[in-house]
């Protein structure tokens, strides 16, 4: 699988890259998908454009790039080159897969025969110029397993490393096919009514540079819950909506830290967020890594309102900023313009007043001073308003963390109910085949059977 140099570096900026980056990436319909006259979701420019199937509605929400139906896994590479190539210069990278089942996560990160993905082509790319390592888990039923050994990780909540004894396995052009494909062998999957191979586990592959890592995750897409489903299918989806409604919960948290006083976020909720928090963590008030959110979205009418909440997680990702400046920082400018005004007021000033500004005689006459003042009063008037902004923006936060906890307890009440329901199908069945095991005996017994 030979990459030109065209894959690699055309059309790609030298500019440094954001720390958050967001690319959409609407894939083509399949034949027996039911799809709209108009597309219900389509990538124009770097907007992505909904168009609700049944009220008509359009909305449009731009991204840092959003990559068309007709789109390549090559153009999704070229999207995060530069990233990668601040990863190269010593800057971590986390890139999230993020969509709903089926929507062609897996395709954009690992490709397939006649198509590399964006880990192939990073992988090759990075090793022109350093050794690379790769190492691979996958968090299934909120448990760590080595994709590469087979063995079963524990996740540690403290330290630079939660999964210090995953097996790393150097890589060359030759090996990293083969090696990809036992991994993602090693993988869990089961047919779904969405999806005949679906993925059922989140797959965390990391590559180790001399310089940096890089964390690849593909993640399981988020599904209803599917009441004919086997059991077993229907506990992985549980764990799947949980693990994703926590990372979901830290996103909202970086992105809610720069509106509130404190900058924690919890990443002990469940294994994802456990196994990400070196990524995601916040180092002096700004991230540890960069990150890159792939929205992988389709056409599908039936998907439509789940594509609409992928896309939401995108536009909070989007919003994740470093956080040098707090509500703290705005009251103690105000309370400083303040003081300066009261200053003023305080003192005289003559139709021929000299007054010293930075090392400079100037002289201010009576109605500019009046007019510095009026300005300065202005400031401290915006400053105000700003600070109420951040006010009304905490209460909003606290307000969704509140509706978030609700919606994840909701989840764990209805996992332990199909639990519970479960158990109680069983004790069902044995008490039934008990019933008519007596109900044989019986019937022996009457005939005189049992007695010969």
């Amino acid at each position: 699988m030979d990459l030109t140099a065209s894959q690699l570096t055309s059309s790609v900026s030298a500019a440094p890259p954001a720390p958050i980056s967001v690319i959409a990436r609407v894939r083509p319909a399949f034949p027996k998908e039911r799809v709209s006259d108009v597309p219900c979701i389509r990538a124009e420019g770097n907007f992505v454009i909904t168009h609700d199937p049944i009220t008509g509605i359009e909305t449009s929400h731009e991204f840092d790039t959003a990559l068309p139906s007709n789109s390549t896994n090559s153009d999704a590479f070229e999207a995060l080159f530069p990233l990668l190539s601040a990863a190269e210069q010593g800057f971590p990278l986390l890139e999230l897969s993020y969509g709903v089942t089926s929507a062609g996560k897996s395709h954009t990160l690992f490709g397939s025969q006649n198509e590399p993905g964006v880990f192939q082509m990073a992988v090759f790319h990075l090793l022109q110029s350093s050794e690379v390592e790769i190492s691979a888990v996958q968090i299934y039923m909120n448990q760590a397993q080595d994709l590469i050994t087979g063995s079963i990780l524990r996740i540690i909540g403290t330290g630079s490393d939660p999964l210090p004894a995953r097996a790393w396995k150097a890589i060359t052009t030759e090996s990293l096919q083969s090696q990809l494909s036992q991994i993602l062998q090693n993988r869990e999957v089961a047919s779904t009514k969405l999806n005949s191979a679906s993925s059922r586990s989140h797959c965390l592959v990391f590559v180790r540079i001399r310089s940096s890592t890089i964390c690849f995750v593909d993640l399981a897409g988020s599904e209803p819950h599917q009441q004919e489903a086997s059991k077993q299918v229907q506990q992985e989806g549980a764990f799947i909506r949980t693990s994703l409604l926590m990372l979901d919960r830290s996103l909202k948290e970086l992105r809610n830290a720069a509106k509130t006083s404190s900058l924690a976020t919890s990443f002990r909720s469940s294994a994802l967020t456990m196994a990400l928090r070196p990524f995601l963590q916040l180092r002096n008030k700004r991230l540890a890594a960069q990150i890159c959110m792939f929205l992988n979205l389709h056409q599908c009418v039936d998907g439509f309102q789940s594509n609409k909440e992928t896309l939401q997680l995108g536009l909070v990702t989007k919003e994740i900023r470093n956080y040098a400046k707090t509500p703290s920082r705005i009251q103690g400018v105000n309370r400083s313009v303040r003081s300066v005004c009261g200053s003023m007021v305080g003192s005289v000033v003559g139709r021929d007043s000299v007054v010293e500004i930075e090392g400079s005689v100037v002289q201010i006459g009576q109605k500019e001073w009046e007019g510095v003042l009026q300005q300065l009063y202005d400031v401290s008037e915006q400053l105000q308003e700003v600070e109420n902004e951040y006010e009304n923006d905490i209460f909003s936060a606290r307000s969704d963390f509140a509706e978030e906890m609700k919606q994840m307890i909701e989840i764990e009440v209805n996992f332990e109910r199909m639990e519970w329901l479960g158990v109680v199908r069983e004790r069902d069945l044995e008490i039934q085949r008990l019933r008519e095991l007596l109900g044989e005996r019986g019937e022996r017994g009457e005939n005189g059977e049992l007695g010969e």
